[in-house]
């Protein structure tokens, strides 16, 4: 009996490092699908507020809905409290969807 093994290398790499008091976010920017490279400058590390921001990978038009809606929860907040969502909280949003 022969067992193959496949590797299936595919995806955008996104990295997000703690430090101390900060997270460092990073992503590349090359849009890809399949082996083609559609667009070498796309954004996907995105700013969803001042002290909140998320990277995307996958599903380009569903995750940009996603920061959108991030966005617009995280104002909405800031507006109604007058303070800025903890920021345990965006996840929390969303995590049922």
């Amino acid at each position: 009996m022969v067992i193959m093994e496949q590797t299936l290398q595919t995806g955008t790499t996104t990295v997000g490092v703690v430090v101390k008091d900060a997270v460092v976010m990073a992503t590349e920017r090359r849009v890809t699908m399949d082996h083609f490279i559609v667009h070498k400058d796309g954004k996907k590390l995105h700013q969803i507020d001042t002290h909140a921001a998320m990277t995307i990978a996958g599903l380009v038009g569903d995750a940009q809905v996603l920061v959108r809606y991030m966005k617009a929860e995280l104002e909405l907040y800031r507006l109604q409290r007058r303070v800025s969502m903890p920021i345990e909280l965006p996840p929390r949003c969303y995590q049922t969807y």
